[in-house]
């Protein structure tokens, strides 16, 4: 026997190994009397200047487009587990014969014999958050929900 729960409201534990009691405490320090949250919630303006296109090529804009999660190179980030654990993993990150990690959903069998499924699809708007978070926000929320009134009537083909 690990040990018995009781009326009582209280928490012990008693070691047969050095006959003492390492815990013996009232419920409520663990379970009650816990202080309540409290949050000071102010919004500020966004601070930032316009963007500066002076005195940058387009070779160096390429380069710091590049380097956003969004559009940059992400194998590392999917080929260091298994991509398809289930065994249900219709549509995975990598695409194409080269097996490029650009899929823009998630495609997985609700079981290994069946015909449906789920699709999931994450909307980022990186690029856009550098000069306007609550128009990335928005711009996210729109592509999700346009994307899935599109992509609702998706069938999995068995071979």
């Amino acid at each position: 026997m690990i040990g018995e729960a009781t009326e009582e409201l209280h928490l012990s534990l008693h070691d047969r190994h050095f006959d003492n009691q390492p815990i013996d405490l009232p419920l409520d320090v663990l379970l009650g009397k816990t202080p309540k949250m409290t949050r000071d919630v102010q919004t500020l303006k966004a601070k930032g200047d316009a963007l500066a296109r002076e005195g940058i090529t387009i070779a160096d804009a390429v380069k710091r487009v590049l380097h956003l999660p969004t559009v940059a190179e992400k194998t590392f980030l999917v080929t260091i587990g298994d991509r398809s654990v289930t065994g249900m993993v219709a549509r995975d990150q990598m695409v194409g014969p080269w097996q490029v990690p650009v899929a823009n959903c998630a495609v997985t069998t609700a079981s290994l014999d069946s015909y449906y499924g789920e699709a999931m699809a994450i909307g980022e708007r990186a690029p856009v958050a550098l000069l306007d978070f609550a128009a990335s926000a928005r711009l996210a929320v729109g592509e999700a929900l346009n994307q899935h009134r599109r992509n609702t009537n998706w069938r999995y083909q068995t071979h």
